[in-house]
């Protein structure tokens, strides 16, 4: 398990649309683009890529944590390994320093601790 701690939208949530990075879709907000609304929307596959149902699985299950999420997120870490993956291949149409302040997030997940780790360097 990973936690990610989002950053604040300074830059973002002021524009009145953003264009998602190489996946032809474009997140509209009403009140400011989330952190949640701009990773859910890099899960899409790049315009003209495809995806069999077991990768959209796992993609709709981790677009639906984020929408949810507010301040932070969990993920396995599958699903973290996923979602980076996913960011890091997006080719962006705009600099900020939003989108590099979320992947900052995104690469500083904190991991959870196993608690049999913990215990066998207790011993």
């Amino acid at each position: 398990m990973r936690t990610m701690t989002f950053p604040i939208l300074v830059e973002l949530g002021e524009r009145p649309a953003v264009l998602c990075p190489d996946c032809s879709a474009e997140v509209i907000p009403k009140q400011g683009v989330t952190v949640g609304d701009l990773l859910s929307q890099w899960l899409n596959p790049p315009a003209g890529a495809h995806i069999d149902i077991k990768e959209m699985a796992l993609r709709v299950s981790i677009a639906q944590k984020l929408r949810k999420a507010t301040t932070t997120l969990r993920l396995e870490d599958a699903e973290w390994e996923k979602l980076k993956e996913c960011v890091e291949a997006c080719n962006f149409v705009l600099i900020s320093d939003d989108i590099t302040a979320i992947y900052d997030a995104l690469l500083n997940a904190v991991p959870e601790i196993e608690p049999e780790a913990t215990e066998k360097e207790e011993k």
